[in-house]
């Protein structure tokens, strides 16, 4: 059959499973039916057609959600797609996000708050606290401000940066705020300033090293969104490490300034009345309530607790508890890891219960179409001769050859092309343009196959295509999906015409926007494998040669390569595949999980105690606390992600949840125990002045 415009009616494609009577061949019932609109593809109003659709899709949502309530219409159900639906959904899922972001950050700020809340209104220092968030916050806007300048684009995955950089940054300001309290008030601000930096600055600057380092490698990847992603954070993260050593350390500068004024916290501007406790700094002191410090004072609560712990975890029994467990770990999320799989589904980047969700449910469910559609295009060659049309014809019976290809194409232009004109005695004496011109003409062929040949002004064909169904490739097989990739890959560059050509100047190709999510399923299990080893590798030299000895490689690097594996293991546990954005957020995690560890191992090395159980429990005195509360911040600058309902933030939330659970587990409980077993004794004198002696007794 034909419709009045003489195009060919396709059954298939306006009926889903349609049934006919075998006496009479007519179609008697049908499970769905398609309504297809064109708009003319003019770019001068192309604006208004996306607007013109967006009001037709709400329309149709409006009558669908009527039909649903009141049951008056003759189909059961309504659905409805256009070509804007994707961008227009996934911006609306980008826009739900804006309110998580905030809450992250209310939620920050509030936290930090808290932390450094007392009840003294002048040892208070809730300032400060709001400081950290407001630095990190600074440091991230100064830092995409710079790639918005310089043109850099900015994709709906970029949404999830916020959430993981303020809690990367919070970890730092937490390390420079306890070491600065920790310091006697009786010395100069400027000496405790510079006492400081030089205790915990080579930490932090080290793990922005291998923070940075991660990212900059993600740069190399040949994904777009990987590389765009790793770009921005590549930039922000050096920024939170300068404002954090600059802006940061002026806050708490004004902040003790302000205290030594005997001014309340918040409302600086009005003067305390004077007390007992502020004037000796007894036991109500933030510093001395949180991370000690005071001169002649004992250790803080906080300090005590770490004590304990540490002597807890250091009996021999509890690390062989230690040992067997986290080998345990180890081995099931190895197990784990060789399940994960491949998977991607457009429900993943879209806000939850989307309308293009249900048409794509639907569309399987009620329809016949399976598989994928791809085009062969034609170019570049002479297209009239007999060798150039059998060339065409060889190209095409190869690719339906393929296992991914049952039958041959609906319609081929060349073949009715070359049927109408061995039939057509009038066209004997035509050129071939004058021929494909009389062809394109009649309204059955122009309407089949007008779109398909392009011709130039002297009605040359420059270049054809023609539409071929993969329908034995399952949307749900990454591997036969990859497979089908390869083998048109082969197909085509095996044609004589493709011989000694680039693949981007190939005159005979196939394509189709699908094949943009095939080939990241391709691309990507060798280039994480890629990321992961160059990562460690680069792990390992800057801790050869930011931390004092070489004993430390054989520490940061086993055991960022296991942290890494027991991610991976959690990742398949709570039903996370490997997609776009868990490939993004394993990337991010390579520069993250290192700086759980590298802290520890900085403070020990730096340790004045000479034996190791001395010089571990002085190290999760000093540095435990701090590690704990930037996994905590970490945790927190995520946590509204769990609420959010698009999965792309969803697997974000998993990703970092195991990144916190595993990075803090393994360093303030395994590490701890293996440097008590097998850590270097000896003191590791690096730039030791008579100051820092003092220093380490005092901490003492």
């Amino acid at each position: 059959p034909f419709f009045p415009n003489g195009e060919l009616v396709l059954t298939t494609k306006i009926f889903g499973f349609p049934t006919f009577d075998e006496a009479t061949s007519i179609m008697t019932s049908a499970q769905s039916i398609f309504f297809i609109m064109g708009f003319p593809p003019d770019e001068d109003i192309e604006d208004a057609v996306v607007d013109l659709e967006t009001k037709a899709i709400d329309a149709l949502v409006e009558v669908a959600e009527k039909w649903e309530k009141d049951g008056t219409s003759p189909f059961t159900i309504l659905e409805q797609f256009n070509e804007s639906s994707f961008p227009l959904e996934f911006g609306r899922g980008f826009l739900q996000n804006i309110p998580f972001l905030a809450a992250a950050f209310t939620l920050m700020s509030v936290f930090t708050a808290a932390i450094f809340f007392s009840r003294d209104p002048v040892q208070s220092r809730m300032v400060v606290g709001l400081g950290a968030t407001v630095t990190v916050t600074l440091a991230m806007a100064a830092g995409f401000g710079f790639l918005f300048i310089c043109g850099i684009p900015m994709t709906s995955i970029h949404g999830m940066l916020p959430f993981i950089l303020v809690g990367v940054g919070l970890d730092d300001s937490f390390i420079i705020v306890a070491e600065f309290y920790r310091h006697p008030r009786s010395l100069p601000i400027e000496e405790r300033v510079r006492k400081t930096i030089f205790d915990v600055g080579l930490s932090i600057l080290t793990s922005t090293l291998t923070s940075t380092c991660a990212f900059g490698l993600g740069c190399i990847s040949s994904i777009p969104a990987v590389f765009w992603v790793c770009l921005y954070a590549f930039l922000a993260i050096p920024i939170i490490f300068l404002y954090s050593l600059t802006m940061f350390v002026a806050i708490i500068v004004i902040d003790e300034r302000r205290v030594d004024e005997n001014r309340r916290d918040f409302l600086c501007c009005i003067t305390a009345k004077s007390n007992k406790a502020t004037e000796v700094n007894i036991d109500t002191s933030w510093d001395d309530e949180i991370v000690g410090g005071v001169e002649g004072q004992a250790d803080s609560r906080v300090d005590r607790f770490m004590a304990v712990y540490a002597d807890f975890l250091l009996l021999p029994v509890v690390k062989v508890v230690v040992l067997v467990v986290f080998a345990a770990i180890l081995g099931v999320c190895t197990w784990s890891t060789t399940l994960l799989k491949q998977e991607f589904t457009v429900e993943l980047v879209l806000p939850q219960g989307s309308y293009v969700g249900t048409f794509l449910d639907s569309l399987e469910m009620y329809t016949s179409v399976g598989g994928f559609e791809t085009t062969l295009f034609f170019r570049d060659i002479d297209q009239s001769t007999v060798d150039g049309q059998q060339a065409m014809e060889n190209y095409l019976n190869a690719m339906v050859f393929l296992d991914e290809v049952s039958s041959q194409p609906r319609n081929f232009w060349l073949r009715d092309f070359q049927a109408y004109s061995k039939n057509n005695s009038d066209l004997d004496g035509f050129t071939f343009e004058e021929q494909i011109a009389a062809f394109l003409e009649l309204p059955i062929y122009g309407s089949l196959h007008g779109r398909d040949i392009a011709r130039n002004k002297q009605g040359q064909v420059t270049a054809s295509r023609v539409l071929i169904r993969l329908d034995q490739v399952n949307s749900d097989d990454v591997k036969q999906q990859t497979d089908a990739l390869n083998n048109q890959e082969q197909v085509a560059r095996e044609q004589i015409v493709n011989q000694g050509l680039a693949g981007k100047d190939w005159a005979f190709f196939s394509f189709d926007d699908t094949y943009f999510i095939w080939s990241f399923f391709k691309a990507c299990p060798p280039e994480l494998t890629l990321t992961t080893i160059t990562g460690v590798v680069a792990v390992t030299i800057i801790s050869i040669f930011a931390i004092p000895h070489w004993s430390a490689v054989f520490f940061s690097a086993p055991l960022v390569m296991i942290l890494y594996v027991d991610l991976l293991g959690f990742l398949q546990f709570m039903g996370v595949t490997i997609n776009s954005v868990s490939y993004i957020t394993l990337t991010l995690s390579i520069g993250l999980m290192v700086d759980f560890l590298i802290h520890i191992l900085l403070r020990y090395f730096d340790s004045a105690k000479t034996t190791r159980h001395d010089k571990v429990k002085d190290t999760l005195k000093t540095m435990g606390t701090s590690v704990a509360m930037g996994g905590f911040t970490t945790f927190l600058g995520v946590l509204p992600l769990a609420f959010n309902t698009t999965g792309i933030f969803e697997v974000v939330f998993v990703t970092f949840l195991g990144l916190v659970l595993l990075g803090v587990s393994h360093g303030l409980i395994l590490l701890p125990v293996l440097l008590s077993m097998f850590g270097p004794e000896d003191n590791i004198v690096l730039l030791i002045t008579h100051d820092e002696v003092e220093k380490d007794e005092e901490r003492s």
